[in-house]
């Protein structure tokens, strides 16, 4: 229930990422996963970055994330996060970060509605999850996309991120 009312405040008070510095992905993802109940599952983050974001909304982007996979991701689903490589050779060397699962994914029906507040296909979730990620997205001024990871299961791409060498 404190999670429920937690990630309802989330989503009313979000709107602009005011608090931009320096955080390393790998250490917001080892803290954000600290604070999620993974039950059998496991995380690891394949290579790191340093970006410009607000470290509490991130460390909320990335516990809502591997929240997602950890309960739809089915039995101990392993999950990963790393860098993504730029869309264009123009771009900087990175140009955002990933997180994705060896769950059964999203079906590409749910994709345009999983980030709609209320949203869920589970009978038990809250629907908040996914909403506060975009939410956080939308604060930062990012995107974010769902799509099948190498493995079949969810990779969101988080992309126009600005980093830091």
């Amino acid at each position: 229930m404190e999670t429920i009312i937690d990630d309802a405040l989330m989503l009313v008070t979000t709107e602009d990422a005011e608090q931009l510095e320096p955080v390393r992905l790998r250490d917001a993802a080892e803290n954000a996963w600290s604070h999620v109940q993974t039950e059998a599952s496991t995380m690891s983050v394949t290579d790191s970055v340093t970006v410009e974001a607000d470290p509490n909304l991130l460390q909320h982007l990335l516990e809502n994330l591997f929240r997602n996979a950890v309960e739809h991701g089915g039995q101990r689903p392993t999950i990963e996060a790393g860098t993504l490589e730029p869309a264009d050779e123009a771009q900087p060397s990175v140009d955002g970060f990933y997180v994705q699962d060896d769950g059964p994914g999203v079906p590409p029906a749910d994709r345009e509605h999983i980030f709609e507040s209320g949203y869920t296909t589970e009978t038990a979730g809250s629907g908040f999850g996914l909403a506060i990620v975009n939410r956080v997205v939308d604060a930062h001024g990012w995107s974010i996309a769902v799509t099948d990871a190498d493995s079949s299961g969810a990779r969101f791409e988080i992309r126009s991120v600005t980093t830091l060498e």
